[in-house]
């Protein structure tokens, strides 16, 4: 795991989309207001546009830091998944999102934490530890990005880095039908119908305090990944019509 950053790393990054903007500023403390504006947002669009079935909503925990992992399948997926969810979900969002300094605070005041996925983003993961010893769930996906056929892709290591790290419960979802409610390399919405199932939540506490070797970072990701599989394949087949 990367050495905690000095205040110099938090400088605004040479290779933003916006030179001039420090796009960490303000990253891992949102905005009440603002979230609580968007969250009746997106639950009215949701109840007009997209029949939504929940399953597991009792296993999201109430209070205290976990990490919530879920397939990837779209854009879409971070905003659907928070809906039924009444906590702020603090997520990962690529720095090529912030491409201004409004853009800069709208994310970040929402709960989205810039993150540089060419490189070891130190600063970003500075504001996830802190999140989570504040007591707040981080939102990951371990495919790293979306699939591009619907099909679960290998989970990543992160979410298991951080997890065995912080040493905070996991939280397993799967969603389907956020891929037909915009189409991939589309930016426009099409009514239907979505799927979340939530697992129980789970932790890696047999392997805290080991080192993080190659084989037993490949051995947690595993269980992630059958923990996430799962559930995806339980709602997958399901009608979106």
């Amino acid at each position: 795991m990367a050495k905690t950053p000095d205040a110099r790393s938090e400088s605004p990054r040479s290779d933003s989309p916006n030179k001039q903007v420090n796009i960490y500023k303000g990253a891992g403390k949102s905005n009440r207001f603002l979230v609580a504006a968007f969250r009746a947002v997106t639950r009215l669009i949701a109840r007009t546009y997209v029949r939504l079935s929940v399953e597991g909503l009792e296993n999201v925990p109430g209070e205290g830091a976990c990490v919530i992992i879920t397939n990837h399948i779209s854009g879409l997926d971070p905003f659907v998944i928070g809906i039924p969810m009444d906590r702020t979900i603090y997520c990962l969002a690529k720095v090529e999102l912030y491409q201004n300094a409004l853009l800069t605070w709208i994310l970040n005041s929402l709960g989205f934490i810039p993150l540089d996925r060419d490189a070891t983003d130190t600063s970003a993961m500075r504001i996830v530890l802190k999140v989570l010893k504040d007591g707040h769930p981080i939102g990951i996906s371990p495919e790293g990005t979306r699939s591009p056929n619907g099909d679960m892709l290998p989970f990543t290591d992160g979410a298991t880095k951080l997890a065995l790290h912080a040493q905070v419960p996991i939280l397993p979802v799967a969603v389907h039908g956020t891929r037909e409610l915009m189409p991939p390399g589309t930016y426009g919405f099409k009514p239907g119908k979505a799927y979340i199932k939530v697992g129980k939540l789970f932790d890696l506490s047999d392997s805290y305090g080991k080192p993080m070797t190659p084989e037993l970072l490949k051995e947690n990701t595993a269980i992630l990944e059958a923990k996430v599989s799962e559930l995806y394949e339980d709602i997958r087949q399901r009608p979106l019509k």
